[in-house]
């Protein structure tokens, strides 16, 4: 599992709560962190994949484009399937390397510093099918 999220999303907040954007219904969203490793009452994806939580690999990616965004890449280890969170502090409800398809005031920064579709080539290669 693979979950890429900006830190500025208003569409859906980080830590959760309300968020709106046009195209996507008001409403009240669940933080980002609590569906990566959840609790006991609520695992999230790597609780439930059985992951180590106490030692997640923390990467930092590289800051390429002075574009106001860094990412860091959170993997857990020893999971059923591995689960990845890629963290785009700065960035909004945007994909990285993508458009600006609407105004930065609306849905916030696209980050420059890495490529998305790339990304998520490269965990689908390293991940095939059985």
């Amino acid at each position: 599992m693979l979950h890429i999220h900006g830190k500025a999303d208003p569409c859906w907040p980080f830590a959760g709560g309300h968020g709106s954007c046009p195209g996507q219904p008001d409403g009240s969203y669940a933080d980002v962190p609590g569906s990566i490793v959840g609790s006991a009452a609520e695992p999230g994806w790597a609780r439930r994949d059985g992951c180590a939580l106490d030692a997640p690999q923390i990467e930092a990616l590289p800051d390429l484009v002075d574009d106001g965004t860094t990412a860091t890449r959170q993997a857990f280890t020893g999971c059923a399937a591995d689960v990845e969170l890629i963290t785009v502090e700065g960035a909004g409800h945007t994909w990285p390397g993508g458009d600006q398809y609407l105004g930065e005031g609306i849905v916030g920064k696209v980050s420059r510093d890495f490529s998305a579709s790339q990304r998520v080539l490269d965990f689908f290669a390293a991940h095939p099918m059985p």
